[in-house]
């Protein structure tokens, strides 16, 4: 004959529910957010493969554009003080 020795707090579902609280759903639920986070990052990835994904921001660099937005930074700022 065996001896089972579990803890009958493993083999009855009563003293289990009873000592786990909601720990197993959350469980549940932190595990759906995992696998569904890292579901959206494999389809931006593979998506990401086959198309552009994001703004180019190449244009953001070029010389008129950036004298265009420092000479607006500079008007923009009230330099009187007195």
């Amino acid at each position: 004959m065996i001896n089972d020795s579990r803890p009958t707090c493993v083999t009855d579902p009563i003293q289990l529910k009873e000592m786990a609280g909601n720990t197993p759903e959350w469980l549940i639920i932190e595990y759906v957010v995992f696998l569904s986070f890292l579901s959206t990052m494999l389809i931006i990835l593979v998506k990401s493969r086959f198309s552009r994904v994001g703004a180019d921001q190449q244009r953001m660099f070029d010389q008129i554009y950036l004298s265009f937005m420092i000479d607006e930074i500079v008007y923009g700022i009230d330099f009187d003080l007195l």
